[in-house]
């Protein structure tokens, strides 16, 4: 990683089945592999406490108050949670804007786990699920 670089939150792996949308961001800067969601008819960071879903990830860099791009479906990798380990199938929570867990009640699912490796240090693969491409409360 080039000095002055910081990981992606979400990586994606493989972008069959991505829809690329191009959306407006709110008023703070958003980078490549960032998780978004719509509040105010802007795109926003998710967080702890999702009660959304999300919209996608970010396929750029994005900065304040300007249109960019958004992947809206595809498989990606993420980091679980200190104390998560989640197994093929479940579903995947925000617990930060940087990590996922197993949510609570009122979360709303951003995905479903496709592959678990238990020497990858926390490290998740799953399938994004955005609101724009489906009735989110199927999964819920």
């Amino acid at each position: 990683m080039a000095v002055g670089q910081r990981a992606r939150n979400f990586k994606l792996i493989s972008d069959e089945n991505v829809t690329r949308v191009t959306m407006l961001n709110g008023s703070t800067a958003l980078e490549e592999g960032d998780m978004v969601t719509i509040a105010g008819g802007v795109l926003v960071e998710v967080a702890d406490s999702n009660t959304v879903g999300a919209v996608g990830i970010c396929a750029q860099d994005i900065a304040a108050s300007v249109y960019g791009t958004v992947y809206t479906g595809g498989k990606y990798t993420g980091t679980a949670d200190t104390g998560v380990n989640f197994a093929l199938g479940d579903k995947v929570y925000n617990s930060s804007a940087t990590k996922l867990d197993a949510g609570t009640a009122s979360d709303i699912a951003v995905g479903k786990v496709v592959d678990v490796d238990p020497a990858s240090a926390g490290t998740v693969t799953f399938l994004l699920w955005s609101v724009l491409n489906q009735d989110i409360t199927a999964h819920a």
